[in-house]
């Protein structure tokens, strides 16, 4: 497994081998064929398409502003060979613009919500899913 690169020099991170897909299950979204999260989830609470790199940042850096900074989330990128990330909301913003440079998707899971931003400039966030840990 890779370790994405900007976390190389970070001490305050975990590396999870937790699969994607499951995790998108997990809270109660759906997967389409090409990987990315059905947006006909009752669960989708904003939609941006073709949203510019600066302006998907500053959105994702809102929302995280809004969230308890001590809150664990969970990472993943979309080559399967790269650990996903457990790390504080805060080490997340101070490190945004790194972990959206990793690989061309991104997923971030909190609590009970998720962000998930597609290469064809789709950004989705999906709030107050009913997180069930599957066995």
């Amino acid at each position: 497994m890779i370790k994405p690169k900007f976390t190389l020099s970070l001490n305050n991170i975990s590396f999870l081998n937790t699969d994607l897909e499951y995790k998108i299950h997990s809270y109660g979204l759906k997967v389409l064929p090409y990987g990315v999260i059905d947006k006909g989830s009752q669960n989708t609470t904003v939609y941006f398409q073709n949203i510019q790199f600066n302006q998907m940042i500053d959105s994702v850096r809102e929302f995280l502003n809004k969230k308890n900074e001590e809150e664990f989330i969970e990472i993943f990128w979309s080559d399967s060979n790269k650990y996903s990330i457990q790390c504080k909301v805060s080490i997340a913003l101070k490190h945004l613009d790194d972990i959206a440079n990793e690989d061309w998707d991104f997923w971030i899971f909190g609590a009970n919500w998720a962000i998930e931003y597609y290469h064809e400039k789709c950004l989705s966030y999906f709030e107050n899913c009913s997180v069930n840990y599957l066995s």
